[in-house]
């Protein structure tokens, strides 16, 4: 394709050009609002599960401390419970991420600043990416499912396929090295 000689058809090619950045510029914040809208459905969904969570341990507790359902219920609770403590070490793990990644983008709650800069969209490549961590984080998601997994064998054969933590690599993704 030969360039434009006319200076018309030369301003109509910068102005696409211009736009074309435009709207690449806009991509980012449409994917940090979708990132904000997900973060917001996974919370709401968090808290529902933390209720049901404690639903479900007291009612082990009550089953404990019931003569009929004490021996049963002797057997499943440490399980339950070591499921619990790897689950809210990851989910400390994970907090902990999101408060490195907000305080790399100006969040600093000790000086009373609780806002920071969604736009920066190098410091999750800086910090994930470049610092490796990453890759400490998907290895320890692998730990943590094996770990769920290996907590009972009937467990780990009815859920090994459908445990809904899905840590293979998408088509066109490589995992770093």
């Amino acid at each position: 394709m030969a360039l434009p000689r006319e200076p018309r058809q030369k301003m109509i090619n910068l102005m696409y050009l211009v736009l074309t950045a435009l709207l690449a510029l806009n991509v980012s914040s449409e994917v940090l609002n979708a990132f904000r809208t997900v973060n917001n459905s996974l919370n709401n969904s968090s808290s529902t599960i933390d209720q049901k969570n404690q639903t479900i341990f007291k009612s082990l507790d009550d089953k404990l401390k019931d003569p009929k359902t004490a021996e049963l219920a002797g057997i499943w609770v440490p399980k339950a419970n070591r499921a619990k403590e790897l689950s809210d070490n990851m989910y400390s793990y994970i907090e902990q991420i999101k408060t490195r990644l907000k305080e790399a983008s100006g969040y600093n709650p000790s000086k009373g600043d609780t806002t920071f800069s969604e736009d920066d969209v190098d410091v999750p490549t800086k910090i994930l990416d470049d610092g490796k961590l990453g890759d400490t984080l998907y290895q320890r998601l692998i730990m943590y499912k094996s770990g769920l997994l290996d907590i009972d064998s009937s467990i780990a054969n009815q859920f090994k396929n459908s445990l809904p933590l899905d840590l293979s690599m998408r088509e066109g993704q490589e995992k770093s090295n």
